[in-house]
């Protein structure tokens, strides 16, 4: 029964050592989706303010229909740019939730496990002493 003990409580450190290690890699992964979510964002403002000094230099200015014909060229492909990067946002959040989500399912299974080593230790220390009583 000991060796069992042993064995369940090998095991359970493993499947521990294991959630642990899945868990960080899911944290470091979250981190880094997160910063890459904040440099998309600021690329986001920059090119925003981007297209915002451009339109206010196009009011400002008479321009050649050169010019005119470049700034919206310049202006769709931010408008483009801005899309790509919301759509990536989206899915750097939706990554996120899963994340979250993974990691709450995984802190609910360590607290099972833990709670079925608690009472097969309860049922191990129960029988030992059914044996001592037996041995008696």
């Amino acid at each position: 029964m000991e060796k069992e003990l042993a064995n369940l409580n090998s095991e359970l450190q493993q499947v521990k050592l294991l959630q642990q290690r899945i868990l960080a890699e899911e944290q470091s992964r979250n981190s880094l989706l997160i910063v890459e979510k904040q440099e998309l964002e600021e690329r986001l403002a920059a090119l925003s303010k981007k297209a915002s000094e451009a339109m206010d230099e196009a009011a400002n200015k008479e321009l050649s229909k050169e010019n005119k014909d470049k700034f919206e060229k310049q202006l769709h492909d931010m408008a483009v740019m801005v899309e790509r990067l919301e759509n990536s946002r989206q899915k750097l959040l939706m990554e996120i939730d899963s994340q979250s989500s993974e990691i709450e399912r995984l802190f609910e299974e360590n607290y099972n496990i833990s709670a079925s080593y608690e009472e097969a230790t309860a049922v191990v220390v129960q029988w030992q002493n059914q044996v001592k009583d037996c041995l008696r």
